[in-house]
């Protein structure tokens, strides 16, 4: 029996409208594509369904229905049969106002949850470097970059010049740190995911982050953590930005088609009660002889001082 917020999907509360000799079942109630997904039976023949309130679909001559509704803003529903009402729990559903973190460790196998910029796809082990943890983890690139490396996008789409601009919303006069003009310094080429969430206490938000390089030395390419109005280098030797702090990561040999890594690292970073939008970017800068990258797993915020979702 799958279970959601302590109810179970089939079990359910009958209220008002007298007694019936069928009995509602939900075969299937889950969020899918956006829309909540459900089917059951158990009702009358043609029997008139109804879902928070208004009709969407009939019964058949053996009442059984599926249909597709909104998603309710709490992931619990209301559905009703004409004689009675059940409260539904919808799997795969993230409440409204919920501190979850939306597919923060990328086990969806895609980017749900997340608005993208540039060069950004999932990987897999087969990339080199395996994620932090479960089998998914997100790479963003500021590739193509033909002067030096020959190396093209990695998901099809070029990282874009200044990009974290508009995927943070983010006005050159108030965000200069997202956008360096030192004599034409750069970011010549960016890419970078976000999320919005709430927090409805104040808590700890980690994730896992690995930096990759062609380029030596101190690598000058910035891998960027943002949260609201506050911008933070990852890697230490990124000279335009403060850093996130943390252990010092040194550049070590990459098993990836990458010469260089700092291999996964974790960034705790205390959160306040309230709407944040955090993401991070990959962004070179100086020149457009190198690529570098982004590994970023195991997104998680929690109350309690490790992350739980």
């Amino acid at each position: 029996m799958k279970t959601f917020l302590g109810l179970a999907v089939g079990v359910f509360l009958l209220m008002g409208f007298g007694s019936s000799t069928e009995a509602i079942t939900i075969d299937i109630a889950e969020v899918q594509n956006g829309v909540a997904f459900l089917r059951g039976g158990g009702v009358a023949a043609n029997a008139t369904i109804s879902w928070q309130g208004a009709n969407v679909a009939v019964a058949n001559t053996s009442g059984s229905f599926n249909f597709t509704g909104a998603v309710p803003d709490s992931c619990i529903g209301t559905l009703g049969d004409g004689k009675s009402t059940i409260q539904v729990a919808m799997l795969d559903c993230t409440p409204v106002g919920s501190d979850k973190i939306v597919n923060g460790k990328f086990e969806n196998g895609d980017l749900t949850g997340w608005e993208t910029i540039g060069d950004v796809l999932i990987q897999t082990a087969s990339f080199g470097a395996g994620p932090s943890q479960g089998s998914f983890q997100v790479l963003m690139t500021n590739a193509p970059d033909p002067l030096e490396d020959m190396i093209p996008s990695f998901s099809g789409t070029d990282a874009v010049r200044g990009g974290l601009i508009p995927l943070f919303d983010a006005a050159t006069n108030y965000w200069p740190i997202l956008f360096i003009d030192l004599a034409q310094a750069g970011p010549f080429a960016q890419s970078g995911i976000k999320q919005t969430f709430t927090a409805k206490k104040s808590g700890v938000l980690t994730f896992d982050w690995n930096f990759l390089t062609n380029e030596g030395g101190t690598g000058i390419d910035g891998a960027v953590f943002v949260l609201d109005d506050t911008v933070l280098s990852l890697n230490r030797d990124f000279q335009f930005l403060p850093w996130i702090g943390g252990e010092f990561a040194p550049l070590i040999s990459s098993p990836t088609v990458f010469n260089w890594e700092t291999g996964y690292q974790r960034a705790e970073v205390p959160i306040e009660a309230g709407t944040h939008t955090f993401g991070f970017g990959i962004a070179s800068h100086l020149d457009t002889r190198f690529v570098s990258a982004l590994l970023i797993d195991n997104v998680k915020f929690s109350t309690g001082g490790a992350g739980t979702n």
